[in-house]
């Protein structure tokens, strides 16, 4: 991959970060031995061109549907593209996923799964190799949160065997797991364990 866009995040995960105009998420790589695994597109033209650029075959994963998660996937060329229920709706096209998450060892371990939401309902989140928890905007409110979203979504993200959580379109992107689950229990002003 060209490197030269992209910033490092551990061993196996690059990305190019968040844009404010136009408003573009992060666009997270993650390099397994036969392809690269993209999770969300963006929006911007800078993503656009190095989504363009990758020397192997892509998989797209999106988080959810938002443009600014979005957008680039018409200008790309894509082995397959995986998509939560809402997403797959409205973009009508997509895999949604069969099971509650899926395995893809591809050199890194992946696993992709379903996960409650206060931002969007059939949002995906993507764990690689244990480490790294992918979150795309799963935890930012639209509006005020609905409490029971609110509490399944942390009792989900709980149960993941992770070490890191990681959240788009923030400079401070990566949270300690304890750490996180305590953030996001407070700023929701969840009351139950």
């Amino acid at each position: 991959m060209n490197k030269t866009e992209l910033r490092q995040l551990g061993d196996w995960i690059s990305y190019i970060p968040a844009e404010e105009e136009p408003l573009s998420s992060d666009v997270f790589l993650i390099e397994g031995e036969r392809y690269i695994y993209a999770y969300d597109v963006g929006s911007s033209q800078r993503a656009g061109e190095q989504l363009q650029s990758l020397p192997k075959p892509l998989i797209v994963m999106l988080s959810h549907f938002h443009k600014d998660h979005t957008a680039n996937l018409s200008a790309l060329s894509y082995e397959r593209l995986y998509v939560g229920g809402k997403t797959r709706q409205l973009l009508k096209q997509g895999e949604t996923l069969s099971e509650d998450r899926i395995l893809i060892q591809d050199g890194p371990l992946l696993e992709l799964r379903r996960c409650p939401s206060v931002h969007e309902n059939g949002s995906l989140i993507l764990t690689v190799n244990r480490e790294y928890t992918l979150l795309g905007d799963l935890i930012y409110p639209r509006g005020e949160p609905d409490p029971s979203k609110a509490t399944a979504m942390l009792k989900e993200l709980a149960s993941i065997d992770t070490d890191w959580f990681v959240v788009s379109h923030r400079k401070d992107k990566v949270f300690e797991k304890t750490v996180f689950l305590r953030m996001v229990k407070q700023t929701l002003s969840i009351t139950q364990p």
